[in-house]
C-alpha cells in the first residue's frame, strides 16, 4: 500500500472520481503538503502548508498554479440557484477548524480543494491509510482492462459492495489480491457505494454534511481502538464540486476520533451555499 497525506486523499478524492466519468489496514501510510510541511506528530503542528498560521488557500507554488490552469481551460461551473463559481462564494472555515484541532488530542491533518483552490491543515503530514485505501482500490478494480468496458457483473460486486459500503477487510483483501498492490467508466456504480455507506458508520462527515450537496464518502478507523480515524469525501451539486480529506493518529479511543472528524468537517464546510 503507498502513502497517503490529506493533500493527496483530497486531490485523489476529486481527480480519482473524475476518471470514473468527471465527477484496512495499517499498510499504507498518509501524508497530510511539501518539504517543509512536513510536520510529524512532535513537529510544529499549529502551522498550516496551505498559507502559513491561518491556514489561507495557497495563493502561489506549483500545486495552485496547476488546479488554476486546469480549471481556467474548463467552462466555468456555476453553483445551481446561484449564476456564480463556488470559489466567489464559498471558502471552508480554516481558522474554526484549526482552533478546534488545537483543542483534541491526537495527530491531525486536513485539505480541502475545489475546482480552483487547495486549501490545508498540515497537509503533508505521513499518516496510515486504513481504510480509506478501500476508494483507490476500487477504482483499480473498475478501471482494469477486463472490466472497464463492460458491464458491472454479479462478480464483480460481490466483493466491491461489501468492501465499501461495510468497509469489509476480508472483501478488501480479495479486490487487493486481483488488482495488486501497485495498481472508469463505471461512474454510477462506484458513486452509489461511495452513497451508501451503512448508517452504522455514516459518522464524522455522515452526521454534517450540507443540505442540497450529496455526499460521496470512505472512512478508515483500523481496528477500532483510537490509533487512527479518517475519513475523505466529495461532495457534489449540479457541476459544482470539492473534495475533503480530514486523517487523524492517537485519538485515544474511536468514539473521541468521531467526535473530531465530524467537530472539523462540520467547521470546515460552515456555509457552504446550499
Amino acid at each position: 500500500m503507498e502513502a497517503h497525506t490529506a493533500r493527496r486523499r483530497a486531490r485523489r478524492e476529486r481527480d480519482g472520481r473524475e476518471r470514473l466519468g468527471h465527477a484496512g489496514g495499517r499498510s499504507g501510510r498518509s501524508r497530510a503538503g511539501g518539504r517543509s510541511g512536513r510536520s510529524r506528530a512532535g513537529g510544529r503542528s499549529g502551522r498550516s502548508r496551505a498559507g502559513g498560521r491561518s491556514g489561507r488557500s495557497r495563493a502561489g507554488g506549483r500545486s495552485g498554479r496547476a488546479v488554476r490552469a486546469a480549471s481556467a481551460a474548463a467552462p466555468a461551473c456555476l453553483v445551481p440557484g446561484t449564476a456564480k463559481p463556488l470559489d466567489q462564494l464559498w471558502r471552508p472555515d480554516m481558522r474554526a477548524a484549526i482552533a478546534y484541532s488545537h483543542t483534541r488530542r491526537g495527530d491531525i491533518s486536513f485539505a480541502v480543494r475545489t475546482d480552483q483552490r487547495f486549501y490545508g491543515y498540515r497537509p503533508d503530514t505521513e499518516m496510515m491509510s486504513a481504510s480509506v485505501v478501500k476508494a483507490m482500490l476500487m477504482v483499480a478494480f473498475l478501471d482494469q482492462r477486463s472490466v472497464r468496458d463492460r458491464d458491472v457483473t454479479g462478480y464483480d460486486r460481490s466483493p466491491l459492495i461489501p468492501m465499501i459500503t461495510e468497509s469489509d477487510n476480508t472483501a478488501a483483501s480479495e479486490v487487493r489480491n486481483i488488482v495488486g498492490n501497485g495498481a472508469l467508466l463505471h461512474r454510477a456504480f462506484a458513486l452509489k457505494l461511495l452513497a451508501s455507506i451503512v448508517p452504522s458508520q455514516r459518522w464524522g462527515i455522515g452526521e454534517v454534511a450540507p443540505k442540497g450537496w450529496k455526499l460521496y464518502f470512505n472512512g478508515g478507523w483500523g481496528y477500532g481502538t483510537g490509533l487512527v480515524d479518517h475519513q475523505v469525501a466529495l461532495l457534489t451539486r449540479g457541476c459544482a464540486r470539492l473534495s475533503v480529506a480530514v486523517l487523524t493518529l492517537y485519538d485515544g479511543t474511536h468514539a473521541y476520533g468521531k467526535a473530531t472528524l465530524r467537530g472539523i468537517f462540520a467547521r470546515l464546510l460552515r456555509g457552504l451555499p446550499a
